[in-house]
């Protein structure tokens, strides 16, 4: 019988991003608006913050163009720190130490089709204490085992938590083709769809109503697709992750 091997990560983020993740399909008016995207993590280093520009609705042809210091006049800052640039780690900073349960401040102005912009994003880093308590699930059977794991969760924070459940490799010939959720599948299709196949999501978007510090859960058929090693990757998210997340369906 093929076996699957599970091994764990964890990790503690906060999302920088735009505020306001809606789109109204009735009104297509156009505005320049800067674009944010990045994370902050405790004990690790600022960098890799992307900004770009967003594009109308209309343009399904538009793409994101990144926005660069020498060409949109880009200023950024957090808490008062001015960033760097390099094309390697984006904008970034060695001079800022990001704290578990630090609330940052994103401040950027920039030159869009000559407007001068501004836009700015606040983020609280999730409290210490979440971590998964195993390291490696090991081997497990199909359709036969549903090994668990548990995490404690942030102190006194119920927000955010998801957990990513991902094939390692992937392929046409490791698909389960006697899957009982997916069901049979050709190459063409498997490959098709090979991103969504190999991701899996479980989500708890609020544990205010759950008392227990520790939380057991499982892994079951329904986030295993292919006969090859996963990894299971915990996340401990601030609000403005939650928003992208629950809302990503909605944003065209």
């Amino acid at each position: 019988m093929k076996k699957i091997i599970i091994s764990i990560v964890f990790v503690v983020f906060a999302a920088i991003g735009c505020d306001d993740a809606t789109v109204n399909n009735s009104d297509f008016e156009y505005d320049e608006k800067i674009v944010i995207q990045g994370f902050l993590s405790p004990g690790k280093a600022v960098e890799n913050i992307k900004l770009t520009r967003n594009n109308p609705v209309t343009n399904k042809n538009a793409s994101s163009e990144e926005l660069l210091p020498e060409t949109n006049n880009v200023v950024v800052t957090i808490n008062g720190v001015k960033l760097d640039y390099s094309p390697s780690r984006k904008y970034y900073s060695d001079r800022i130490n990001v704290e578990s349960h630090g609330v940052y401040v994103l401040k950027v102005t920039a030159v869009i089709d000559g407007k001068s912009l501004t836009a700015s994003s606040t983020t609280v880093v999730p409290p210490s204490g979440f971590q998964i308590l195993e390291e490696n699930l090991g081997d497990i059977k199909f359709d036969v085992d549903s090994p668990d794991f548990s995490f404690t969760r942030s102190m006194n924070y119920d927000e955010f938590y998801l957990f990513s459940i991902v094939a390692q490799n992937p392929d046409t010939l490791n698909y389960i083709q006697n899957h009982p959720f997916q069901g049979q599948r050709n190459g063409k299709e498997v490959l098709d769809e090979l991103n969504q196949l190999s991701h899996n999501l479980e989500i708890f978007s609020d544990l205010s109503n759950v008392s227990e510090n520790l939380i057991t859960l499982s892994v079951g058929m329904e986030n295993t697709n292919f006969y090859t090693n996963y990894k299971l990757v915990g996340y401990a998210a601030d609000r403005n992750y939650k928003d992208f997340v629950l809302t990503a369906l909605d944003v065209q």
